[in-house]
């Protein structure tokens, strides 16, 4: 099987189903966003996580679906350099969880030869 595919199918995934999950269930995702950003933000907290939720599908399907692999890895990898701080303000190991989802992201561009 193909390493790039696997990286690009675990990421995607991983995307697809928290982007789910913060559509059905974004109470439960609220903790990431900081008191600062709540206040810049002209909606909703709940529609702030809903937005963040549609980009998660959109990317992570741009990403699985390989049609634009350069552009596609890049925007995926922007996406969670701009995610990790949040999650480490939230938890040390969700932080380090985020990094390795990065880390394989930069793998898959090596992969392909960026």
């Amino acid at each position: 099987m193909d390493p790039a595919f696997i990286i690009r199918f675990g990421v995607s995934l991983i995307m697809i189903v928290f982007g789910i999950h913060q559509i059905l269930e974004p109470g439960h995702w609220l903790e990431y966003i900081p008191p600062w950003l709540e206040k810049l933000s002209p909606i909703s907290p709940k529609a702030d996580m809903r937005l963040h939720a549609s980009g998660n599908i959109i990317f992570g399907l741009l990403f699985v679906s390989n049609i634009f692999p350069i552009a596609g890895g890049w925007i995926v990898l922007i996406w969670w350099l701009s995610i990790l701080p949040f999650a480490f303000r939230k938890n040390w190991a969700i932080g380090m969880r985020d990094l390795t989802i990065i880390l394989s992201i930069v793998a898959y561009l090596t992969l392909i030869n960026i």
